[in-house]
């Protein structure tokens, strides 16, 4: 797949910040082939703070390079002067585009870039984590697209009255188009775990009993996850793997176990649209002080 390199005087342009949310756009893209409103669409990188995220991102980078996707990277967590040097040398493309694609409408950084130029058509891809107050925010004095992974019938930002488009992830199905499914049990970190958020020891607890009770034969660490917690999980006796891509990128890819775990609710209901052609299934479960709580899956 190819789009057009050139960026008329009116092409779109995309702000993003993390391997998802660059995932995300480039579905968009391929979901959006023949849009007038979308032609030369570009892309933006506001790259993150040195760390595995930033690795992962490169990584999807190369992606959407691949594909066709003009890609800038711009470093304005740097230090120093870094965000003001970004924003001059974004001004000039802000200016030039009529239409703005955007990944996380709550970051500073994107606010204030956004801020400077007010555009009148926006659309945010949403991997299920768009609050609609975000939504109706950013819906006054802008005509506002939501391009989401969120079924139908789940209640959130459709129900303000903009205009939603789904997300299937058909690019990623069609760029890994057989992904290896092997018979075993995946679970899923979830993100709080590379915050200081949740108890260690209560959080360690909780996958003890869900290898225990649910025969989990892999983990797939988030990349924040501390190694000396990893450690305590292999000692379970257990897979323990690190992602280098964004978790539907690894299971499209595979291999991917037959039954997935997930203690992300974005990744609970990302994954059965990126597996929906295979035998894998997919669950949420919440880690709780005593026993599991499996939630409806997907």
């Amino acid at each position: 797949m190819t789009y057009p390199t050139s960026a008329p005087a009116t092409a779109a342009l995309a702000l993003v910040e993390s391997p998802t949310q660059l995932l995300d756009v480039i579905e968009l893209a391929y979901a959006s082939r023949g849009d007038d409103e979308l032609a030369g669409l570009r892309v933006a990188v506001l790259a993150p703070a040195p760390g595995r995220t930033r690795d992962q991102l490169r990584a999807v980078v190369a992606l959407a390079r691949g594909e066709g996707l003009p890609v800038r990277w711009h470093e304005p967590r740097s230090g120093g002067a870094s965000v003001a040097r970004t924003i001059r040398g974004l001004l000039d493309e802000l200016g030039q585009s009529r239409h703005l694609v955007v990944g996380d409408p709550s970051s500073g950084v994107l606010q204030v870039l956004v801020g400077l130029v007010r555009p009148t058509d926006v659309t945010v891809v949403d991997d299920g984590s768009v609050t609609p107050e975000l939504v109706r925010r950013w819906a006054a004095g802008t005509r506002l697209r939501l391009f989401t992974c969120r079924s139908p019938e789940e209640p959130g930002p459709r129900s303000t009255g903009v205009e939603v488009r789904p997300n299937t992830y058909a690019w990623l199905r069609q760029r890994f188009p057989a992904p290896d499914v092997r018979d075993g049990v995946d679970l899923v970190a979830g993100s709080f775990v590379g915050s200081a958020a949740p108890d260690p020891g209560g959080y360690l607890d909780g996958v003890a009993r869900i290898v225990d009770q649910q025969g989990v034969t892999r983990y797939l660490a988030h990349r924040r996850e501390p190694e000396a917690q990893l450690a305590q999980i292999r000692a379970l006796g257990v897979e323990v793997t690190r992602p280098r891509l964004p978790l539907e990128i690894e299971a499209r890819r595979g291999p991917v176990n037959a039954t997935v775990l997930s203690l992300s609710p974005t990744v609970a209901r990302t994954l059965p649209l990126v597996l929906a052609d295979t035998r894998v299934r997919t669950s949420a479960v919440l880690v709780r002080p005593v026993g599991v709580s499996a939630l409806v899956a997907p």
